[in-house]
């Protein structure tokens, strides 16, 4: 993922997340938006995310690759 890349995905978030209060977390809207840039979010194992997350820590890391299988440094 080049720099550009990255600022256009930043860029979608900042208006998905703007500083409100949400009761659920909107990931299909967040996946839709790295996804409109050619990148997928993806679980352990490499296959396209799906589930929910649970847990006491309040964090998740979601890894991103490219639509082509090309991991990214970069973690959502």
């Amino acid at each position: 993922m080049i720099a550009k890349e990255k600022n256009k995905i930043n860029r979608d978030m900042g208006l998905i997340l703007k500083p409100i209060y949400f009761d659920q977390i909107p990931l299909g809207a967040i996946f839709d938006a790295i996804r409109k840039h050619g990148y997928v979010v993806v679980d352990e194992a490499g296959e396209p995310w799906n589930g929910f997350i649970c847990g006491r820590e309040g964090r998740a890391t979601f890894d991103i690759v490219s639509q082509n299988g090309i991991a990214s440094k970069y973690a959502l």
